[in-house]
């Protein structure tokens, strides 16, 4: 395998330790060659994947300079040839942890999370699994994108994940987590669950009897209700959770999960939002979240 100054990567050349220095020396470079990089962060998480641990600290030193310089879909692409390949058990589940970590691509990242969750990923034996290592990630700062990575569990619509989540809720409410709170609420995955939107809308009533102070606050959690709208393909929400059930059925519905018409989601969450008027009259963010969910189009 030829170093960053040599040029390319030898295309049949698997040899870990090749791969290990390759990442170095791509690292320390700086910069990437645009046709090789790909192949090398791609060569690196499957190697990563199949339990070739000692290329970790190079990888994580590559990554971010690979991130700098590859396009959005670029990265997107190489996650979803990962989860396929960790979905099917070519690869441990564990690779994922490696994007959930060095990653800002808030489509990535939140994807990364729902995965890490849903397949209940551990680290190391005896370490937090599923979403609790995501929650300890972002908690940690070990989370490139700690917002995006809540989204992602939050798509989960899982009670208990949601109750554990409930508890971030003031630390994400002040003003220097604001950014966190953007990516978190910016993050809408389909098809559309119960308990997310629940999540939301019982915090943006909670937010209310602490305006105007918690206006910041407020007008995200207002954004993440009209994205959730945004997401909704069809005529039908779901009641259920991703936790513990199969992916999909064989008629691409998803199993095991109640299904609800939504116009009749839709007036519950318009009247739980109408109420909100009185604490918040002059709110644009709410009137936004209003008219999404007022009308069935």
């Amino acid at each position: 395998m030829h170093s960053q100054r040599a040029g390319r990567l030898d295309t049949e050349d698997w040899d870990p330790e090749r791969v290990r220095v390759a990442l170095r020396d791509h690292a320390a470079a700086a910069s990437l060659d645009g046709s090789a990089a790909p192949e090398l962060a791609d060569r690196a998480l499957f190697l990563l994947g199949r339990g070739h641990a000692a290329l970790e600290a190079e990888f994580a030193a590559f990554y971010p300079v690979f991130a700098a310089h590859a396009a959005a879909e670029v990265r997107r692409s190489l996650f979803e040839r990962v989860r396929a390949h960790a979905r099917s058990g070519l690869l441990r589940s564990g690779v994922l942890v490696h994007l959930l970590r060095l990653e800002t691509d808030r489509a990535i990242v939140s994807e990364a999370a729902f995965e890490v969750a849903r397949l209940d990923v551990a680290a190391a034996e005896g370490a937090p699994r599923g979403a609790d290592q995501v929650l300890e990630l972002v908690v940690t700062g070990a989370a490139a994108n700690g917002g995006a990575a809540l989204g992602g569990l939050l798509a989960l619509a899982s009670d208990e994940v949601n109750r554990k989540l409930a508890l971030l809720r003031p630390a994400l409410a002040r003003p220097e987590a604001d950014a966190a709170l953007a990516e978190m609420a910016s993050c809408a995955r389909a098809p559309v669950h119960v308990a997310t939107v629940k999540f939301w809308l019982d915090w943006m009533e909670a937010l209310a009897s602490g305006l105007p102070g918690m206006r910041q606050a407020f007008d995200r959690v207002a954004a993440a209700l009209v994205a959730q709208r945004r997401a909704v393909r069809g005529a039908i929400v779901y009641d259920g959770s991703w936790i513990a059930r199969p992916l999909e059925s064989v008629d691409g519905r998803l199993a095991g999960a109640r299904e609800l018409p939504l116009g009749r989601f839709c007036a519950s969450v318009a009247s739980r939002l109408a109420a909100l008027t009185a604490a918040a009259p002059y709110s644009a963010s709410l009137q936004r979240a209003l008219e999404a969910w007022a009308v069935v189009h």
